[in-house]
């Protein structure tokens, strides 16, 4: 009987060894987010969804808000003006002492998009989040993306 019962606890631990060291079943494929010509990006509260966007070269981007709370708002380096192939940013995009800034996404006004293509590179973003339309000085929150043209 005893002899048994150590068997039955052997396997049982050897059998609880190779499902630790097997891949679950459950797994996720990753998200190959592929470049292409139109590509949303999503914000809450909390997420930006793709953190980096992955746009063909020519290519449109469109941000939309689904914060619950929060007006948003993009903030490009200054260095951004030179990666256009556009001249004149305004009105969507304002020169201010830390960049450009959007003009501010709402939950229920339009999405903001880009006032035309970048060229082919890496930029970082910022997506500044405020608590109303009256306050947008000091965001409440801040979340960090990147664009890849390709």
């Amino acid at each position: 009987m005893r002899m048994r019962r150590t068997r039955t606890l052997a396997a049982f631990f050897v059998g609880l060894a190779v499902t630790a060291c097997s891949t679950p079943e459950w797994s996720q494929t990753p998200s190959t987010n592929k470049a292409r010509m139109n590509v949303s990006v999503q914000f809450t509260d909390a997420s930006l969804n793709p953190q980096t966007a992955r746009v063909l070269a020519g290519g449109n981007l469109v941000w939309l808000n689904y914060s619950t709370d929060y007006v948003g708002a993009l903030l490009f380096p200054t260095s951004i003006k030179e990666a256009f192939t556009c001249d004149e940013l305004r009105p969507v995009l304002m020169e201010t002492g830390d960049g450009y800034q959007s003009i501010p996404i709402t939950r229920d006004s339009e999405n903001f998009t880009l006032p035309c293509p970048l060229k082919a590179g890496s930029y970082d973003y910022t997506v500044q989040l405020f608590r109303g339309m009256g306050i947008m000085q000091t965001p409440t929150s801040v979340m960090n993306g990147t664009i890849v043209v390709e």
